[in-house]
């Protein structure tokens, strides 16, 4: 038998990772799709479509800091070092994803099963800090400077940055799963309603050309003041202890999805 679908589907999604800085909250994701289906013997057979998803997700850290060094203009060492209350960083995704599953039917259910590839066609972030409170110090001469603005020094209640991740995956490869229950109709169409899970074993990610830590300031050598600036957490290290804020990432969602299939009639 031959199908022609179309799904919608809703739920949570995320970047999965283990950073020793901060822990990632699952946000809203959704998709709605098409795909072709045919079973041999109406049992076993392939499913191929094209989705159009958005997935997001949400960095969070509680009292995050730093420290690193830097050559001012007149060739002094100058320590900078930063704290942050708390530090908020929401990603978003806009995806292609391509599935091409094995489908299985067993009447009222059916699973599909099989890798999904899908392609980021919109990657933002949104960073916010929160009570960010920066300082400059100058070993050679035992001078602390946490007032000056030409050198961005001082107390900050909020700051953020937009910004596109251009480092992030070009191509997710993904386990996919969907189980649903069908109900027929009398048109003899059916109506699907089941649950689906999504997890990438793979991102093809371009090499990182960038290792700041997560607020820097301009180099004085440009001239003076100096500006300060943020960093997306996927991009940054971690000064002090030399690790990136968030090392490795995957890619997972999960959630309901209701599916319409139509009974393609064939020729005998």
């Amino acid at each position: 038998m031959h199908y022609f679908q179309i799904s919608a589907h809703g739920g949570l999604s995320g970047l999965t990772y283990q950073s020793d800085f901060g822990k990632m909250n699952p946000k809203a994701n959704g998709a709605l799709g098409i795909a072709y289906m045919f079973y041999i013997h109406g049992i076993a057979g392939l499913k191929l479509g094209a989705n159009v998803a958005y997935s997001g997700s949400q960095f969070k850290a509680i009292n995050y800091h730093d420290k690193y060094r830097v050559v001012d203009v007149e060739e002094d060492k100058m320590d900078v070092y930063y704290t942050a209350d708390e530090i908020t960083e929401r990603h978003h995704q806009l995806l292609l994803e391509i599935p091409f599953q094995l489908a299985l039917r067993f009447d009222p259910i059916t699973i599909d099963l099989g890798p999904k590839f899908s392609i980021p066609l919109l990657k933002k972030y949104r960073e916010q800090l929160y009570g960010v409170d920066l300082c400059a110090y100058y070993p050679a001469y035992d001078v602390e400077v946490d007032k000056a603005l030409a050198l961005a020094a001082g107390k900050y209640l909020k700051s953020g940055i937009d910004g596109t991740i251009d480092k992030f995956p070009a191509l997710w490869i993904s386990l996919s799963t969907n189980v649903a229950y069908t109900i027929p109709l009398k048109s003899g169409n059916e109506l699907g309603v089941g649950v689906y899970a999504d997890y990438a074993l793979k991102g093809y990610l371009s090499q990182r050309t960038r290792n700041l830590s997560l607020v820097t300031i301009t180099d004085t050598h440009d001239g003076i003041p100096v500006e300060r600036l943020v960093e997306s957490v996927l991009r940054a290290n971690h000064a002090l202890s030399g690790k990136q804020v968030v090392p490795k990432y995957s890619y997972f969602c999960t959630g309901l999805k209701l599916t319409y299939n139509i009974v393609l009639k064939t020729k005998k």
